[in-house]
């Protein structure tokens, strides 16, 4: 860009910062419409599937990952979540180590105490997206289980610095997701606990 370019460019943002400041045109755009904050965040899934006939022992731990966008308005917010997630279960009618890959879509309404504490609650639609046998390789989701799931999501959300938060999460299984055809294999639903930080790159 050429230098008179440059300067008339330069005119042209600082005139309409003065504009803007002068009619406080920003102070009401921020009054009227939501913050917007995007971010990604890591951590550990802690989940567990249960039934009478299927699943013992404890959470399993394994990694989870996504991404996350904020509408925020005042101490209200709304958040939405993709988030990509492991587990790793063991199949007792066969004795098989099954491990298990997720997409949770989380719809969550947030309220703001503390100033930096958001309180988090909503549903979430979970889809498997594989369970494979490790000892024989082979992909058991259609046969063994059903694909979709809804759950209840509770947690909280602390803002540890300007950009990075941690958050803890309770998540509770609605369906059942036996995919077995007799009937005596009963109801299995799953549960977890979520730990995760999360780093706000538009915020």
């Amino acid at each position: 860009m050429r230098l008179p370019q440059f300067v008339i460019v330069l005119a042209a943002l600082v005139l309409s910062h003065n504009v803007y400041a002068q009619f406080g045109l920003s102070t009401r755009i921020h009054r009227t419409f939501p913050d917007v904050t995007l971010g990604i965040k890591a951590g550990l899934n802690m989940q567990r599937t249960f039934g009478s006939t299927i699943f013992g022992g404890s959470y399993s731990q394994m990694p989870m990952a996504g991404i996350y966008a904020d509408l925020t308005k005042r101490q209200w917010a709304f958040r939405v979540e993709i988030l990509a997630k492991m587990a790793r279960l063991d199949y007792l009618p066969y004795h098989a180590d099954l491990k298990t890959s997720y997409l949770d879509i989380p719809l969550l309404v947030q309220y703001n105490i503390f100033d930096v504490v958001w309180l988090q609650a909503g549903p979430q639609y979970t889809r498997m997206i594989s369970a494979r046998n490790m000892s024989s390789g082979s992909n058991v989701r259609g046969l063994w289980f059903q694909s979709n799931d809804i759950s209840l999501v509770a947690g909280a959300e602390v803002v540890v610095l300007p950009r990075l938060t941690a958050s803890a999460r309770y998540v509770h299984g609605l369906l059942n997701v036996n995919g077995v055809d007799f009937p005596y294999y009963g109801r299995w639903r799953n549960s977890g606990l979520q730990f995760a930080l999360g780093y706000r790159f538009i915020h």
